[in-house]
This record gives structure tokens, C-alpha cells and sequence, in this order.
């Protein structure tokens, strides 16, 4: 899954993060009747954030993929993917294509996981950023064909795919490493 729990938690901190948005987005757009488990959903993923977050924080000392290059690398895809989705969200926007803008966004958010993917090794994410483009693309018009709202489908089925990832990442990922008994050294790892 990941090579080192640091890099797990930093990619699950980020999805977590990014859940919590679209979870919060979405909860306007639900039916009257979804608003409490979407607000639920919201909490939960703002928890999972955190606790991603105290896992980087624990393990920040800990090893690493990340180097300056990789950093460099992710800064750099991660600013040309922004502009670049805000510009077609932006074009559709304003030529009468506001209700596609929430999928645009979503397949933007879900590329976003082939640059964490790149930048932290972490196979998992590429799995997750195919199964996120395949959500943002059905989604929205499977759920209006029923007449139901399209914003809410795709924010509530990105959301998902999100928090989902990142739970699987921090109970799946790698262990922590071994800590040293008081005047002794770390057992070796099993």
C-alpha cells in the first residue's frame, strides 16, 4: 500500500481533507431528508482528517519517500492541474454549463490522485483516482436521470471514494515503527 506509514498518513490527511470539502459542498445541494447523514459524513470525514493529521504529526520524524524533488515535482503538477481545472470550470461556468462544473471539479480532485500517487508511492492511490474519474463521470447524470440533483450525487459519491481511501490507508498502510524499551534497543521487526 505505502512503503512508509508517514506517507500513508500524508496521503490519507489529504483525502480526508479533501472529503471533508466535497461532503460539506454537497450538504446544500441534498434533499432536506439526507441533510443529517450528510452532515454526519462531514464529521466523520473531519475526523479522519485529524487523525491522519496526528499520524503524520507522530510520525513526522520517521522515514520517507519524499525528498526535494518529489516535493518540487507535486508543487509544481499540483499548480498547473489547479489553474487548469479552474480554467475549464471557469469556461463552463460561463457559457451555460454551470451544472457540469461540479464533475469537472471532481475528475480534477480525482487526477489530483495520480499526483499524490506520484509523489508519495503510494499504489493505492492510483486505484482510488481511476475508481474517483469513474464516480465523476456517472455519478451526476446517472442520479439526474431520476430527476434527483446531480451537484449532490457527485460531491457525496466524491466524497466517498475520498475518506474511503484514506481509511483504508491508515488501517492498511505500513506499521509504525518499533519504539526502543527504556536503556534498550527496538526489537528487530517481525
Amino acid at each position: 500500500m505505502a512503503e512508509h506509514l508517514r506517507d500513508a498518513a500524508t496521503a490519507a490527511t489529504a483525502l480526508g481533507f479533501l472529503g471533508t470539502l466535497w461532503f460539506a459542498w454537497a450538504s446544500p445541494h441534498a434533499a432536506r431528508l439526507w441533510r443529517p447523514l450528510v452532515w454526519a459524513l462531514t464529521a466523520g470525514a473531519g475526523v479522519v482528517t485529524v487523525v491522519a493529521g496526528g499520524t503524520v504529526a507522530r510520525t513526522w520524524s520517521g522515514p520517507t519517500v519524499l525528498d526535494a524533488g518529489a516535493v518540487s515535482f507535486y508543487l509544481l503538477a499540483l499548480a498547473l492541474h489547479a489553474g487548469l481545472f479552474r480554467l475549464i470550470a471557469g469556461y463552463a461556468s460561463r457559457n451555460g454549463r454551470a451544472t457540469s462544473v461540479p464533475v469537472i471539479v471532481a475528475v480534477g480532485t480525482a487526477l489530483h490522485g495520480f499526483l499524490l500517487a506520484e509523489a508519495l508511492q503510494v499504489p493505492l492511490l492510483y486505484h482510488a483516482a481511476i475508481a474517483g474519474v469513474a464516480v465523476a463521470l456517472t455519478a451526476g447524470p446517472v442520479v439526474r436521470l431520476v430527476r434527483g440533483d446531480g451537484q449532490a450525487a457527485t460531491g457525496l459519491a466524491t466524497g466517498l471514494v475520498l475518506v474511503v481511501t484514506a481509511v483504508a490507508l491508515l488501517v492498511g498502510g505500513p506499521a509504525p515503527p518499533a519504539r526502543a524499551p527504556p536503556g534498550g534497543r527496538a526489537a528487530p521487526p517481525p
